[in-house]
Order: structure tokens, then C-alpha cells, then sequence
């Protein structure tokens, strides 16, 4: 299927360069989303907590092993300094493992009950570009939501 969206350029803010191309949703792309996080979200039901643990284990080394990659986008389209950038790596780490752990023992107690709320739509400040967005996007996961993530401009 089409999407029409309107497409951008952002840019490097240090030399105003082109740096990446990004889409400006209308209101049918947004429906768009909408459906496919709802038919994501029967899938994602049916997925066992081992493998949902499993998977955040491989998102959390995903990230460690992609630390440079990940530091260098911050600085490159945040404007981060590495010492701002790879704290903030580091917290971002932290959410997944922080959620990970607390699932596990979440699933330890017998008369605790939750229930997935659907979809939640996660839009984060421009000034923390992977920290918050990850702990909001692991959050929503980890206890059944699907995710529409909206970064920041």
C-alpha cells in the first residue's frame, strides 16, 4: 500500500548539513499506524514472558554493541557533546534492563493481575533523544502495549 507523507530533511545543527530524510504523517497515515499497532498487538499478546525477557536481553546488547553508531547519531542530529551523549547511552541501557528485571519478578507474584492497555504513542523532548524514548517505548512494551513512537523534531 501507498503512504503519502510529506518528506523532510533534518539537519546536523553544528554545520546545517543533511543528515537524515523524515515523513510528516497526515491523519490517514496516523489511522495507518493506529490498525497496524492493533493487529501488532494481538502477535504481540500471544508472545511468552521467556521470550519477551529473551528479546530484551538482545535489545540491551544490541545496544551495547552498537554504542558507537548510537553515540554518534546523538551528536550528529541532537547536537550532544560525548559526555553528554554517552551517559545518556548508558541510562538507556538501564530502562531496558530495569524493565527486563522487574517483569521477571513482576511474573513471581501470584495475585498480581495486569493487563495490556493497547496502543501507546511515545513522543519525547528533543534534548534526550534515546534515554526517555527507550525507557517509554521498553515500559510500553515489556507489559503488552504495542508503540507508536513520535521522536521529537
Amino acid at each position: 500500500e501507498q503512504f503519502s507523507a510529506q518528506e523532510k530533511t533534518g539537519f546536523d545543527p553544528s554545520k546545517n548539513t543533511p543528515l537524515y530524510k523524515y515523513s510528516v504523517a497526515d491523519e490517514t497515515l496516523v489511522e495507518q499506524a493506529l490498525t497496524c499497532a492493533k493487529k501488532a498487538q494481538e502477535a504481540w499478546e500471544k508472545t511468552s514472558p521467556v521470550d519477551k525477557r529473551e528479546l530484551f536481553k538482545k535489545i540491551a546488547t544490541e545496544f551495547r554493541e552498537g554504542r558507537n553508531d548510537l553515540l554518534g547519531s546523538m551528536i550528529a542530529s541532537a547536537g550532544k557533546i560525548f559526555l553528554e551523549a554517552d551517559p545518556e547511552l548508558s541510562e538507556a541501557i538501564d530502562f531496558i534492563e530495569y524493565y527486563r528485571k522487574h517483569y521477571e519478578k513482576i511474573l513471581t507474584y501470584d495475585d498480581l493481575f495486569y493487563q495490556a492497555k493497547g496502543c501507546i504513542v511515545v513522543t519525547p523532548p528533543w534534548n534526550f533523544p534515546l534515554a526517555i524514548p527507550t525507557g517509554g517505548i521498553a515500559a510500553a512494551l515489556i507489559t503488552g502495549n504495542t508503540v507508536i513512537f513520535k521522536p521529537a523534531p
